[in-house]
This record gives structure tokens, C-alpha cells and sequence, in this order.
């Protein structure tokens, strides 16, 4: 697997206010983050730009280590110094304590389950318009593929109707 350097850009103001590694669907991924930067993009949304590719894993952490000292680690919504993934972040014990206690005898509820089920099924069966060209697909998954989109980073953009998806539900 080859890793790519990214930044993340305040689209306001164009300063960058993270630097990350991983696999190119990460630069996009807009779920899987700290709620720090969650609430950075619901002042302003975000541009990636990528700075190096087909990294090994080895050279991603030195180049994500550079990035961060080069920028500064308090002008950046990063938790750690860079070089050791998401390994260098340590919950604090009352953290873990809560994270623990809010899955003790969750169950989900029906609803809850038939809106999932019913997300899955829209995703599959419902028809999507690219925004560019307009053509129509059927569902949403068939026209990632076919215009060689990561499925899970448009998921996110059509869910939380950002600024960048490139599909629209007819």
C-alpha cells in the first residue's frame, strides 16, 4: 500500500489547520474525525491538498512529522506531533471511563434499525444525478464506481450535503 501526505485548508481563509498521512480516501474522510475538527468545518468547509504520494509508511510519518513542526502544532487542530499515527494519542482515563459507559447495554432501537436499513437501501436502489454532467446513475455506489470516486467519502459529503459532493439524489 503507498501513503500520501495531505493538508487541510480553512476554505475562508485558506491557512492550513491540519496535516495528515494515510491512504487517499482519508484525506476526504470527514466522519472519522476529532470534534475539534468537525466543529473547524461547520465554520468554514475545508480543501485538501496533497503533497506527496506514493509514500512507504515509514516516509508518510517523517513527512507528516516535518509538516506539523514546519506548521506548528498549536496553530493545528492535531492531537499529536505526527510520525506515529493515531497510535501517539492517548485517551485520558475519564474518557475512556465515558466511551465505555455510553456502550454498556446499548441496544438500538427499531427505528433506528429501519433507518439504517433504509439508508442502505436508498444508497443501492435510488437514482443519483453527477452534478456535472448530469447523468444518472443507479445508486449511488454504481456511480462511484463508474467515475472512480471513493464510495465512502461521497457518503459522507452527500449525508452532510457539503459543498464538494459530485452526486445528488433525483
Amino acid at each position: 500500500m503507498s501513503y500520501i501526505l495531505y493538508i487541510h485548508k480553512d476554505r475562508c481563509s485558506n491557512e492550513v489547520f491540519y496535516v495528515g498521512m494515510g491512504d487517499r480516501s482519508r484525506a476526504y474522510d470527514e466522519k472519522n474525525r476529532s470534534k475539534e475538527w468537525k466543529d473547524k468545518i461547520s465554520e468554514c468547509y475545508f480543501d485538501v491538498e496533497i503533497v506527496a504520494k506514493n509514500l512507504t509508511k515509514e516516509l508518510a510519518f517523517i513527512l507528516e512529522k516535518s509538516f506539523i513542526e514546519m506548521y506548528g502544532i498549536e496553530n493545528l487542530i492535531n492531537k499529536t506531533k505526527g510520525g506515529v499515527g493515531a497510535l501517539g494519542y492517548k485517551h485520558t482515563k475519564e474518557t475512556r471511563s465515558k466511551l465505555a459507559n455510553a456502550q454498556i447495554g446499548r441496544k438500538k432501537s427499531a427505528e433506528e434499525i429501519k433507518k439504517s436499513i433504509n439508508s442502505r437501501v436508498e444508497l443501492y436502489s435510488s437514482n443519483y444525478r453527477h452534478i456535472e454532467t448530469g447523468t444518472i446513475h443507479k445508486g449511488l455506489k454504481n456511480a462511484c464506481v463508474f467515475y472512480n470516486i471513493n464510495y465512502r467519502a461521497e457518503h459522507q459529503r452527500i449525508q452532510r450535503n457539503s459543498f464538494n459532493k459530485s452526486f445528488e439524489l433525483v
